[in-house]
């Protein structure tokens, strides 16, 4: 019963660490979400004028995460 729990569980962190890669990799080539304009549409949400969700930019201007990063996980 431990061994399920723990390979659940390890499973779950390794389903994790993909998505933060996948993120990282999304960051470093400058496919971004602008804070205000998620902001913007978050405040429709419940309201009778709901926007659509944001789409990326690829921001050429966006800084580099640390490479370290991506080999840390």
């Amino acid at each position: 019963m431990v061994n399920n729990h723990n390979e659940t569980l390890n499973t779950e962190i390794d389903d994790y660490l993909e998505r933060v890669r996948s993120g990282l990799v999304d960051a470093n080539a400058g496919r971004v979400i602008d804070q205000d304009r998620v902001c913007e549409w978050l405040s429709t949400w419940g309201t009778a004028h709901e926007t659509q969700p944001p789409l990326y930019t690829n921001s050429s201007t966006s800084s580099q995460l640390p490479r370290r990063a991506m080999t840390d996980l």
